[in-house]
Order: structure tokens, then C-alpha cells, then sequence
């Protein structure tokens, strides 16, 4: 099957995100179901990012339905009424599709928080200042003035909040639990390897940045072949 990844941008401009909805912290978190008490304390201390984090797993949905559309299985189980697609009942079976899930919500989760970092929408985190691009006077010394060169600080702390904040729904003794932490890190060494081959380029505010969209292309790909043999 052919997978293609146009037209997400356009598409996701047409729904309202959680962040613009401008909902005070504890509101926010109650408004979200199907979250542990875990995920309620990070939600209350860091509601800038986790609503951040809620687009992630909003624009995982829509990538998920958008690639299998024409598939028996085309993510509408996903489908939540209270944007936590953590909720549906497949999240908690031992199906491929599941495994698919968890990696790909990971790793939407990680990149959102990343790039909302790098517009400057959070408050928690701030792009590396010791990122450099080369010129032809200064060779590849690193300058004072900053130039957009990716942020490994951005990408490691959309990460690092992507495991505290997924991750924390796992027991620590559950076999189960355990392969959803492995598929969970299989996502974030996905995203995190299509952000830093090359820039973290943060041209379009209204949509998923290209670097998103590959690594849920790579995701999908993964799935697919599986999925065939």
C-alpha cells in the first residue's frame, strides 16, 4: 500500500486544539477522560504541557485514520470523545494494532511538546542556546545571536514529558505494561531519529511540522509490512 502524508496539514487546521480552548488547568484535566491519578497530578502541575501533549495524541489520531482509511481497520476505535484515545478499549488488548498505538501516540506526543517548545508556547522549556549553523565568515564557530539549526533541548524534553506522562500508566510488574513501555519507546526513538537527520524546521504554526509527519510515516510503514506478512 502506498502511504501518503499530504494534505494532514490542511486537515488539521480545521479543528480546535486544546491549548486554544484557553481552559484553566484544573478544567483542563477534568475534562479529559480516561486518565490515571498519575496523569491528573502531572496534568494539574504542568497544564501548559499537557494539553500540549493532548494535541500530540489528537494529531496521532488523525494521521492513524487518515493512513488506513481505506483499511478494515481504520482507527475509528480511537475515536473518544474526550481526546484521549488512551481511553479506548483496544489501547488496553494485546493486538499488533495496539502495539502501532502506543508507538505512534508516543511519538506525537514527544514531537508536539518539542515543537510547541520551539515556537515558544511553553514556558518549561526554551530552545538550546549553543545551537549553531555554519557561515561563510565564522566557518562553524558558534555565534551569539541564535539561528535555527533544530533544538536538541526541545526534542529531549518533548521526550522526557512523553515518558513521564504515558509512561506512568504502566505497572512497573505487569508483562502487558512492560510491552506497552517497549512499544511506547519504539515511537520516541522514531520521532527522535527523523528530528535530528535534519532540521526541526518551524515554518507552519496551524499544522504538524514535515518531521512529524515522517515519523508517523515511518510508524505506519513499520505497521504495514508487519501487518502483510
Amino acid at each position: 500500500m502506498a502511504i501518503s502524508i499530504s494534505g494532514l496539514l490542511d486537515r488539521s487546521r480545521d479543528s480546535v486544539l486544546p491549548h486554544q480552548l484557553k481552559l484553566s488547568s484544573s478544567l483542563t484535566c477534568r475534562l479529559i477522560g480516561g486518565l490515571t491519578r498519575e496523569q491528573r497530578a502531572i496534568c494539574h502541575n504542568s497544564a501548559d504541557t499537557a494539553a500540549v501533549a493532548f494535541e500530540g495524541l489528537q494529531m496521532s489520531v488523525k494521521e492513524c485514520q487518515h493512513q488506513f482509511r481505506w483499511h478494515r481497520w481504520n482507527c475509528s476505535s480511537l475515536l473518544s470523545k474526550n481526546a484521549n484515545p488512551h481511553a479506548s478499549s483496544i489501547m488496553k488488548r494485546g493486538f499488533r494494532e495496539t502495539a502501532f498505538l502506543y508507538a505512534l501516540t508516543a511519538a506525537g506526543v514527544a514531537h508536539a511538546i518539542a515543537r510547541a517548545c520551539a515556537q515558544g508556547r511553553l514556558l518549561s522549556c526554551g530552545c538550546d542556546p549553543l545551537g549553531y549553523r555554519a557561515s561563510h565568515d565564522r566557518g562553524r564557530a558558534r555565534v551569539n545571536k541564535w539561528e535555527w539549526s533544530g533544538c536538541s533541548h526541545n526534542l529531549a524534553f518533548g521526550i522526557e514529558f512523553s515518558k513521564k506522562f504515558l509512561d506512568v500508566r504502566e505497572e512497573v510488574d505487569d508483562l502487558q505494561s512492560k510491552i506497552n513501555v517497549h512499544n511506547n519507546n519504539a515511537g520516541r526513538s522514531t520521532e527522535g531519529n527523523d528530528m535530528t537527520k535534519g532540521e526541526m524546521t518551524p515554518l507552519d504554526y496551524n499544522g504538524p511540522s514535515a518531521t512529524l509527519l515522517d515519523a508517523l510515516h515511518n510508524i505506519c510503514l513499520i505497521f504495514e509490512g508487519v501487518n502483510t506478512e
